[in-house]
């Protein structure tokens, strides 16, 4: 995981135990799937009553007020449409679950929790705003920069921009800021993807 600098050494780490944290409060059994070497797609693996979901884990170190999320990393594929955001790599794990996390301090943190199929949407939301259209002054963005975005504020923009901002934003707050229980409910979030 590439990170910015002033970034909490061991991030990945915290953000991986944060959310694992978070499952275990709700009854999960919770094994990281990265000791040894990444997995690939996923970094826990979630199981409770007999059935088990592989997650993928994405961080963000705020240092500004708001959250605001990280999907991962753009590049010449993702950008042409031949890999995807999440489940890019031929790999045993398969992410069912995508938690985004935006990480401040240990107490305070928002994780937004969607079906895979759901973050990949979101994601390719993004991509198509800020890698793929033209950036506002012309040009066009580096393929290879991380995939973010705020999950509240909305800059002055033009009205494309804005309404894809805004798609993207409503699109991930059904995810986010519920009650635990619902948040945590993968087998609902899993069924998603089908």
């Amino acid at each position: 995981m590439n990170v910015p600098s002033g970034t909490p050494a061991g991030f990945g780490r915290i953000v991986e135990r944060i959310v694992a944290n978070e499952l275990e409060s709700v009854g999960y059994r919770v094994i990281d799937l990265n000791v040894g070497g990444a997995a690939g797609n996923a970094d826990l693996l979630a199981s409770r009553l007999g059935q088990s979901f592989q997650i993928q884990v994405k961080g963000a170190f705020r240092k500004r007020p708001g959250p605001w999320v990280q999907y991962g990393y753009c590049n010449p594929l993702v950008l042409s449409g031949q890999e995807s955001v999440f489940n890019k790599h031929k790999a045993f794990y398969s992410a069912d679950i995508v938690v985004l996390v935006s990480f401040q301090t240990l107490r305070e943190y928002d994780c937004v929790v969607l079906p895979v199929r759901v973050a990949e949407q979101a994601a390719q939301i993004n991509v198509d705003r800020q890698f793929r259209s033209p950036l506002m002054k012309g040009g066009k963005r580096s393929p290879n920069a991380p995939i973010w975005t705020d999950l509240k504020y909305l800059p002055n923009t033009d009205l494309t921009r804005r309404a894809s901002m805004q798609s993207e934003q409503d699109l991930l707050s059904s995810y986010w800021g519920r009650e635990a229980e619902s948040l945590w409910d993968l087998k609902t979030l899993a069924s998603a993807n089908r």
